[in-house]
């Protein structure tokens, strides 16, 4: 798999604004993690493809990932993608959590049901949002707002969206100084989503008006992978980018190599900085699609060239002047189109009242040979004898050269024979 994905440090922007301080950060993937204290990882690599990996899929996993420096939480706006992948069944889990902390960087909590939060450092003065998706019945991810360092008991089913599915998810999490809300929509299915707030004082609860921010992850006999793509942070409401076109895919050009991209978001507190198109995935020896523009602000809608056929994956994650992101996906199928042919055998020669079996083989447009052979049409142009519509010729009594016509789509060729 091929991404195009560029590092780049934490942006931390400082501004006086209406006499508050403005924090942000974002990080577009985890190339690097400068700026993030990691726990509980011991010898493991805490990335993997520009993900940040909470869990790996090993048993008995703890897990804390924070960023290390205290932001405001009075009111707070702050975006993530999860990963979950190899989390389907009853075996799968345990879950994660989105935690604030009035407490140390290296604070990390216990395994399986206590999601790296429940019973470790995390003290009185810490809140976490639980997604625990553990569930014998294999279907089902669960969410609860816990507080104090206590294990998670989740049982508010978030479905549709669940980790079950094995699908990035959209999560925002939004603080409006008296609500504390969770957004999900399954990135693949944009109609899949849940919310959920509940009141509470933060700064009250942690006795402080910042806080750490971060992320914990658990696993115990049953494991997953749980990664984070990307994460923002924001100490106000706004609400960054905001699709007005959703991630979509124009059709192909006649010769089946080249689309377009589209997509559009706007921004009512900021200005969109960049569109940023990566490759989620493409079929197995795939050369990487050239893109005719990205990673700016015209790349709303590139031109793509492709080199074979296939499904591809495509992530569009727009960000603004604030830091903000928001991401959307699309899938482009790229079929085969016969633009080659070639036809054998050249030159028979056959016997009167003999059969030859004659068959034509189809080139795409990337000059690959058919996986599936189209349905041929084959006709006797001249001389004597028959041919079935399978290309199987039976001659004549009648000695000479024959002539057969092949066609596939668009395309037609000949083949001679000769009787003798």
């Amino acid at each position: 798999m091929t991404q195009h994905r560029h590092s780049r440090e934490p942006l931390r922007l400082e501004q006086l604004e209406r006499r508050q301080l403005f924090t942000a950060f974002a990080y577009s993937n985890f190339a690097s993690t400068a700026g993030i204290a990691l726990n509980g990882f011991g010898s493991a690599a805490p990335t993997s493809s520009s993900n940040l990996i909470l869990t790996d899929g090993s048993t008995n996993e703890a897990r804390s990932a924070l960023y290390t420096t205290p932001v405001p939480i009075g009111t707070f706006t702050s975006h993530f993608v999860i990963d979950p992948t190899n989390a389907s069944g009853a075996n799968a889990g345990d879950g994660m959590t989105f935690v604030i902390d009035n407490g140390s960087t290296t604070d990390i909590g216990g395994t399986a049901s206590n999601l790296g939060y429940g019973a470790g450092t995390f003290g009185a003065h810490s809140v976490a949002i639980a997604l625990d998706f553990f569930d014998q019945t294999g279907i089902g991810t669960h969410f609860q707002v816990v507080q104090g360092g206590t294990t998670p008991s989740a049982s508010q089913n978030t479905l549709p969206v669940d980790f079950h599915n094995n699908q990035p998810i959209d999560a925002t999490v939004t603080y409006d100084g008296t609500n504390l809300m969770l957004s999900l929509v399954d990135s693949t299915d944009s109609s899949k989503t849940f919310t959920q707030s509940e009141a509470i004082d933060l700064p009250a609860v942690l006795g402080s008006s910042t806080a750490l921010i971060g992320f914990t992850a658990g696993s115990g006999n049953a494991t997953a992978d749980q990664a984070i793509q990307s994460w923002n942070y924001a100490d106000t409401l706004t609400p960054g980018p905001v699709f007005s076109e959703q991630a979509a895919a124009g059709a192909l050009n006649s010769a089946g190599t080249k689309n377009h991209l589209y997509s559009a978001a706007t921004d009512s507190s900021a200005t969109i900085t960049k569109y940023s198109w990566s490759l989620i995935h493409a079929p197995s020896g795939a050369p990487t699609p050239n893109l005719s523009v990205n990673n700016s602000a015209s790349a709303a809608n590139p031109s793509v060239q492709y080199f074979k056929d296939g499904t591809y994956h495509f992530r569009v994650m727009v960000a603004d002047s604030n830091g903000a992101t928001t991401s959307s996906d699309v899938d482009v199928l790229v079929s085969q189109v016969a633009t080659g042919l070639r036809l054998a055998p050249h030159g028979a020669t056959i016997k009167p009242h003999a059969h030859q079996q004659f068959s034509g083989y189809a080139y795409d447009q990337f000059g690959r040979l058919f996986r599936s052979a189209p349905a041929f049409g084959y006709r006797l142009t001249s001389g004597g004898g028959s041919i079935t519509s399978s290309g199987l010729y039976t001659a004549s009594a009648t000695k000479g050269h024959v002539l057969i016509t092949v066609t596939v789509d668009d395309l037609t060729g000949t083949i001679g024979a000769v009787v003798v």
